[in-house]
Order: C-alpha cells, then sequence, then structure tokens
C-alpha cells in the first residue's frame, strides 16, 4: 500500500454511539499530530452527542450519559477539529469508519465545508506488511507487537496504540 510522503499525519480514533451514519454520533475523539515521525501534537475531548447513549456503549467504553452532558457538542468543537487537521493525511485503524465519522460530522456541522484530506488505514498496511499475522483488529496488533493500550475503547489509548504501530512499524 501506498503511504503519501507527507511531513503531516494526524492519527486519529473516535468512539461513537454505536449507530450507523446518518443516525450515529461521535462520543469521542482523539487525534495525535505525527510530523517527522515523532508525536508533535493532541487533540482529545468527549462529545456530547445530543442523545442517550445505549447501556452497551457504555459498557464498552465506560463513558456515561451523565459525563457527556458536560461535554461540548460536535459543532462546537468542529472548527477546533479542522485546524488541527489542516491538510495532514488521516490515519486510522480501520480508517474507513473514523474517517466516515469525521467527515459526516464535520459537513454537518460547518456549512460548505468538505473533507478532502487523504488517509491511510493501518489495518491495510499491516495485511500487506505483515500477511503472515492473520488477525489485524487493534487488540491484536498490540498484543503482538508489545505496545501498551491502558485504554482500549476509548479514543485517546487506541488512538495513542495506533500511532505508535503506525510510526515504528509502518511508516519507517
Amino acid at each position: 500500500m501506498f503511504i503519501p510522503n507527507k511531513n503531516l499525519y494526524i492519527v486519529v480514533d473516535v468512539e461513537t454511539t454505536g449507530r450507523k451514519i446518518p443516525d450515529g454520533r461521535i462520543i469521542e475523539i482523539a487525534m495525535i499530530k505525527i510530523s517527522n515521525f515523532d508525536p508533535v501534537d493532541y487533540f482529545h475531548t468527549l462529545v456530547n452527542p445530543e442523545e442517550k447513549l445505549p447501556w452497551f456503549i457504555t459498557k464498552l467504553t465506560g463513558i456515561k450519559n451523565s459525563t457527556l452532558k458536560k461535554a461540548p457538542t460536535f459543532c462546537e468543537i468542529a472548527e477546533d477539529i479542522v485546524k488541527f487537521i489542516q491538510n495532514g493525511v488521516i490515519v486510522a485503524h480501520n480508517a474507513p469508519f473514523d474517517y466516515a465519522y469525521i467527515k459526516y460530522e464535520l459537513e454537518r456541522s460547518l456549512k460548505n465545508y468538505v473533507l478532502q484530506n487523504q488517509k491511510i488505514c493501518t489495518v491495510k498496511l499491516a495485511r500487506k506488511k505483515f500477511p503472515e499475522l492473520g488477525k489485524y483488529n487493534l487488540d491484536y496488533i498490540t498484543n503482538f507487537f508489545n505496545i501498551p493500550n491502558p485504554c482500549r475503547h476509548r479514543a485517546f489509548g487506541d488512538a495513542m496504540a495506533t500511532a505508535e504501530f503506525f510510526i515504528k512499524y509502518l511508516l519507517k
């Protein structure tokens, strides 16, 4: 798989309400900016989906409705996300999922905005670079490569683990 030769990568992870677009909403977003093979900046926040979370999402993530009530809505952080992303290449483990949610929410929140950043999927890269693994979910990857992720199914923990995997094993 081709990795665009860019100086700016944005590793992202989102947690959602568990429903598909257009009904699903982001409830947490984390982004790690990578420049010259190093993390240089971070963006992380819970997001108020303006609806009640399904019980299974609370069980999976530990995120509670009461916590999200105090969080900003996506519309309130959309411009900050666009400024953070700039023209960087979006990187995610299962990029079609994360990219689609971010694109939908940004375009819903910002008039006349269209997300056009390139994207890289670390699952696809891992399949090409390590075909012998056979499994490519984030739990398996982090265990196999001994990458710590104490906050699984939380955006910041998953984004940090993905960033480490991307930098150490896929980008170099």
